[in-house]
């Protein structure tokens, strides 16, 4: 009975030890966290946050919680909680951090929450990281934020002593844009340097770093796509385009995300409204823009019994322009969805799939 208890006694504790998150350590002041991290060698990881950040509080729920990046965090790293803004009630210690938080905002232009800074075992700041992250997210910055080829501050120190150095550039492109610190201003000043998109580096840079119409990597999408393809796999260039498109022109006005998901405006929409915006901004390629709007706008609205023929049409249409990644989810839709199923067609969706996995594959190895 003894060894029992012993043992129920034991699994609350070998539980919680599993789900732990991370550590930040509490009751210490900038200094002292500083000389704690010089001490164990370790780097020092700040999350700025504020009271009223609704991101800061999914990633202390979710983010940080996590036992795999809690590992990781705890092992490597000194973390401490910073809070942005001032509150009514605060203790003398608190008093002090929001002096410190006031030198760390001016210092490091924290221009919005959440933001993570980062800090070598000497105290030296290296990186900076706007923005959610999300448990993935999470785990690759751990992972590579102790590597200068991936530390902003580090990468811009070494860009004002050596200049404009295409390998050096690629770099900070990356790091900036974590950073958010004038990435498009960097990756211009990088593919100034190069004649043409002619490696894989190259062409992933310029697909990785387009979000939008408005930078001018969108217009080198849409000129590349051949070699964007050529470096990146078969369809990679058009699927960004459309998805950026479709974003921006069409996804606002058919639909609206909220808590509780993703709905529909309207069952029925005029696709003659969309037709005219096409024609007013991308007159060469009306036709494809609207075949992919409609083949989405089924999908997100779960209109099968249109999606299903629309995707027929759709991939005997553009079957060379559409990227693995779409091809699997496709496959996906038709699996789970399509109640009358053309046997050829399924045949057809069923190798592209099996196809998109092993290009998936090569691609990891």
């Amino acid at each position: 009975m003894r060894q029992l208890l012993s043992l129920l006694f034991l699994i609350p504790c070998y539980l919680f030890c599993q789900e732990r998150g991370i550590d930040f350590v509490e009751n210490l002041s900038w200094q002292q966290v500083k000389e704690k991290a010089k001490q164990e060698q370790k780097y020092i990881m700040i999350d700025c946050y504020t009271s009223w950040c609704g991101p800061c509080k999914v990633m202390d729920q979710t983010t940080f919680k996590d036992p795999e990046v809690g590992k990781i965090a705890n092992e490597g790293f000194v973390a401490v909680k910073v809070q942005f803004d001032e509150e009514d009630e605060s203790t003398k210690l608190q008093k002090e951090w929001l002096e410190q938080s006031k030198q760390l905002h001016k210092e490091y232009n924290i221009s919005a929450y959440p933001c993570i800074l980062f800090f070598n075992p000497e105290g030296e700041i290296v990186h900076k990281v706007l923005g959610l992250q999300r448990v993935p997210n999470m785990l690759s910055l751990l992972g590579k934020v102790k590597n200068p080829d991936s530390q902003y501050y580090t990468l811009m120190e070494q860009y004002k002593k050596e200049g404009s150095k295409k390998e050096n550039l690629g770099k900070l492109v990356r790091a900036s844009a974590e950073a958010e610190e004038n990435a498009q201003g960097y990756l211009k000043e990088y593919l100034s340097l190069i004649d043409a998109i002619d490696s894989k580096e190259d062409a992933q840079l310029v697909f990785d770093m387009t979000t939008n119409s408005k930078q001018h990597t969108f217009q080198l999408l849409q000129q590349n796509t051949d070699r964007i393809n050529h470096f990146l796999g078969e369809g990679k260039a058009e699927e960004s385009i459309r998805g950026i498109i479709y974003f921006e022109e069409i996804q606002s006005n058919v639909g609206r995300r909220s808590a509780m998901g993703y709905y529909i405006l309207n069952p029925n929409p005029d696709w003659s409204v969309y037709e005219a915006v096409f024609k007013d901004k991308y007159a060469n390629r009306v036709e494809d823009l609207m075949d992919y709007t409609k083949l989405n706008f089924y999908r997100v609205a779960f209109q099968w019994d249109k999606y299903y023929p629309e995707l027929q049409t759709y991939i005997t249409k553009y079957a060379g322009t559409i990227s693995d990644r779409k091809k699997i989810e496709y496959a996906s839709d038709v699996a789970k969805y399509a109640e009358k199923k053309d046997k050829e067609f399924v045949e057809l969706i069923h190798q592209w799939s099996k196809d998109a996995f092993k290009a998936s594959d090569k691609e990891e190895d």
